[in-house]
Protein backbone atom coordinates (compact mmCIF):
# COMPACT_ATOMS: atom_id res chain seq x y z
CA UNK A 1 0.00 0.00 0.00
CA UNK A 2 2.60 2.61 0.44
CA UNK A 3 4.18 1.43 -2.17
CA UNK A 4 1.34 2.44 -4.35
CA UNK A 5 1.30 5.53 -2.56
CA UNK A 6 5.11 6.55 -2.67
CA UNK A 7 4.61 5.66 -6.80
CA UNK A 8 2.00 8.18 -6.85
CA UNK A 9 3.78 10.46 -5.31
CA UNK A 10 6.91 9.96 -7.46
CA UNK A 11 4.57 10.28 -10.93
CA UNK A 12 3.31 13.27 -9.51
CA UNK A 13 6.16 14.54 -8.67
CA UNK A 14 7.69 13.75 -12.00
CA UNK A 15 4.76 15.11 -14.16
CA UNK A 16 5.08 18.59 -12.12
CA UNK A 17 8.74 19.22 -12.49
CA UNK A 18 8.23 17.88 -16.03
CA UNK A 19 5.01 20.34 -16.28
CA UNK A 20 7.39 23.19 -14.81
CA UNK A 21 10.23 22.88 -17.62
CA UNK A 22 7.23 22.54 -21.04
CA UNK A 23 6.34 25.69 -19.38
CA UNK A 24 9.97 27.24 -19.62
CA UNK A 25 10.80 26.01 -22.95
CA UNK A 26 7.54 27.80 -24.38
CA UNK A 27 8.11 31.05 -23.44
CA UNK A 28 11.89 30.64 -24.32
CA UNK A 29 10.36 29.69 -28.00
CA UNK A 30 8.09 32.52 -27.83
CA UNK A 31 10.86 35.30 -26.58
CA UNK A 32 12.72 33.82 -29.53
CA UNK A 33 10.06 33.67 -32.10
CA UNK A 34 9.33 37.54 -30.78
CA UNK A 35 12.97 38.44 -31.76
CA UNK A 36 13.14 36.84 -34.88
CA UNK A 37 9.64 38.75 -35.71
CA UNK A 38 11.13 42.23 -34.42
CA UNK A 39 14.35 41.28 -36.73
CA UNK A 40 12.08 40.16 -40.02
CA UNK A 41 9.87 43.74 -39.39
CA UNK A 42 13.37 45.43 -39.12
CA UNK A 43 14.43 43.39 -42.34
CA UNK A 44 10.95 44.61 -43.77
CA UNK A 45 11.60 48.55 -43.16
CA UNK A 46 15.03 48.44 -44.54
CA UNK A 47 13.56 46.68 -47.35
CA UNK A 48 10.95 49.32 -48.05
CA UNK A 49 13.35 52.12 -47.34
CA UNK A 50 15.42 51.06 -49.89
CA UNK A 51 12.71 50.55 -52.44
CA UNK A 52 10.77 54.04 -51.68
CA UNK A 53 14.45 55.95 -51.60
CA UNK A 54 16.27 54.55 -54.51
CA UNK A 55 16.64 56.50 -57.85
CA UNK A 56 16.10 53.66 -60.05
CA UNK A 57 13.23 51.12 -60.55
CA UNK A 58 13.79 48.33 -58.42
CA UNK A 59 12.00 44.72 -59.44
CA UNK A 60 11.63 41.52 -57.42
CA UNK A 61 10.29 39.05 -60.38
CA UNK A 62 9.64 35.71 -60.35
CA UNK A 63 10.72 32.87 -62.44
CA UNK A 64 8.29 34.07 -65.18
CA UNK A 65 9.14 37.45 -65.09
CA UNK A 66 5.59 37.97 -62.95
CA UNK A 67 6.79 41.33 -60.75
CA UNK A 68 6.45 40.27 -56.50
CA UNK A 69 7.57 43.91 -55.58
CA UNK A 70 8.56 47.22 -56.85
CA UNK A 71 9.21 50.93 -56.67
CA UNK A 72 7.89 51.85 -60.28
CA UNK A 73 4.69 52.62 -59.33
CA UNK A 74 6.07 54.85 -56.50
CA UNK A 75 8.75 56.30 -58.59
CA UNK A 76 6.37 57.29 -61.51
CA UNK A 77 3.65 58.32 -58.84
CA UNK A 78 0.99 56.03 -60.34
CA UNK A 79 -1.26 53.46 -59.13
CA UNK A 80 -0.46 49.91 -58.38
CA UNK A 81 -2.04 47.66 -60.85
CA UNK A 82 -4.51 44.96 -59.57
CA UNK A 83 -3.49 41.24 -60.72
CA UNK A 84 -0.19 40.16 -61.99
CA UNK A 85 1.90 41.79 -64.21
CA UNK A 86 5.29 40.95 -66.23
CA UNK A 87 8.23 42.79 -66.48
CA UNK A 88 7.67 44.26 -69.65
CA UNK A 89 3.93 44.89 -68.91
CA UNK A 90 4.96 46.94 -66.08
CA UNK A 91 7.33 49.27 -68.03
CA UNK A 92 4.81 49.18 -71.07
CA UNK A 93 7.20 47.48 -73.63
CA UNK A 94 5.73 48.21 -76.76
CA UNK A 95 6.44 44.67 -77.54
CA UNK A 96 4.09 43.29 -74.65
CA UNK A 97 1.62 46.10 -74.95
CA UNK A 98 0.93 44.74 -78.59
CA UNK A 99 1.20 40.92 -77.96
CA UNK A 100 -2.53 39.41 -76.46
CA UNK A 101 -1.19 37.61 -73.73
CA UNK A 102 1.70 40.54 -73.02
CA UNK A 103 5.21 40.37 -71.77
CA UNK A 104 6.77 37.25 -73.18
CA UNK A 105 4.40 36.47 -75.76
CA UNK A 106 5.36 39.06 -78.50
CA UNK A 107 6.95 38.09 -81.46
CA UNK A 108 10.35 39.92 -80.74
CA UNK A 109 10.20 38.58 -77.20
CA UNK A 110 12.43 36.01 -78.12
CA UNK A 111 15.05 38.36 -79.33
CA UNK A 112 15.47 41.07 -76.58
CA UNK A 113 18.63 41.06 -74.93
CA UNK A 114 17.10 42.23 -71.56
CA UNK A 115 14.84 38.76 -71.51
CA UNK A 116 17.91 36.71 -72.35
CA UNK A 117 19.62 38.15 -69.83
CA UNK A 118 17.23 37.47 -66.85
CA UNK A 119 16.52 33.91 -68.27
CA UNK A 120 20.40 33.08 -68.11
CA UNK A 121 20.55 34.68 -64.14
CA UNK A 122 17.63 32.42 -63.70
CA UNK A 123 18.69 29.64 -65.34
CA UNK A 124 22.45 29.79 -63.92
CA UNK A 125 21.78 31.42 -60.83
CA UNK A 126 24.45 34.10 -61.52
CA UNK A 127 24.22 38.28 -62.10
CA UNK A 128 25.21 40.40 -64.84
CA UNK A 129 25.72 44.29 -64.44
CA UNK A 130 25.10 47.19 -66.60
CA UNK A 131 23.38 45.79 -69.73
CA UNK A 132 22.29 48.52 -71.76
CA UNK A 133 19.41 48.01 -74.10
CA UNK A 134 16.86 50.45 -75.76
CA UNK A 135 13.45 49.99 -75.03
CA UNK A 136 10.42 51.11 -76.72
CA UNK A 137 7.62 52.28 -74.24
CA UNK A 138 4.19 52.52 -75.32
CA UNK A 139 3.48 56.01 -73.03
CA UNK A 140 0.09 56.87 -73.54
CA UNK A 141 -1.28 53.74 -75.01
CA UNK A 142 -0.79 54.39 -78.69
CA UNK A 143 2.55 56.65 -79.13
CA UNK A 144 6.01 54.41 -78.33
CA UNK A 145 8.98 56.55 -77.42
CA UNK A 146 12.51 54.62 -77.07
CA UNK A 147 14.13 54.98 -74.27
CA UNK A 148 18.10 53.77 -72.70
CA UNK A 149 18.15 51.78 -70.02
CA UNK A 150 21.25 50.31 -67.62
CA UNK A 151 19.82 47.24 -66.41
CA UNK A 152 21.56 44.80 -63.69
CA UNK A 153 20.31 41.57 -62.23
CA UNK A 154 21.09 39.41 -58.91
CA UNK A 155 19.67 36.11 -58.82
CA UNK A 156 17.29 35.58 -55.74
CA UNK A 157 15.39 32.77 -54.91
CA UNK A 158 12.18 32.80 -53.79
CA UNK A 159 10.75 30.04 -51.75
CA UNK A 160 13.20 27.69 -52.98
CA UNK A 161 12.37 28.78 -56.49
CA UNK A 162 14.21 30.98 -58.89
CA UNK A 163 13.68 34.81 -58.69
CA UNK A 164 15.73 37.76 -59.69
CA UNK A 165 16.11 41.31 -58.31
CA UNK A 166 16.97 44.04 -61.29
CA UNK A 167 17.73 47.33 -60.80
CA UNK A 168 16.69 49.26 -63.69
CA UNK A 169 18.24 53.02 -64.29
CA UNK A 170 16.82 55.18 -67.13
CA UNK A 171 19.69 56.48 -69.03
CA UNK A 172 17.79 58.36 -71.95
CA UNK A 173 19.51 61.72 -71.27
CA UNK A 174 22.44 60.67 -70.21
CA UNK A 175 22.93 59.03 -73.69
CA UNK A 176 21.40 61.45 -75.56
CA UNK A 177 23.73 64.37 -73.69
CA UNK A 178 26.95 61.89 -74.70
CA UNK A 179 25.46 61.96 -78.61
CA UNK A 180 24.94 65.39 -79.18
CA UNK A 181 28.39 66.29 -77.70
Amino acid sequence: MWAIILLVILISAFLLIYSFFQCQQKKELACRLNKENKALEKAEKLTDAIFRTAHAYIVLIDSDFVVLKTNYYTLTDTIAALGKKRLGDLLHCRNAMCAPDGCGTGEMCGFCPIRKAIQQTLHNHTDFRDLRASLDIMEDGENAIRIDVSISGSYFPIDGNPGAVLTIYDITELTRSKAAD
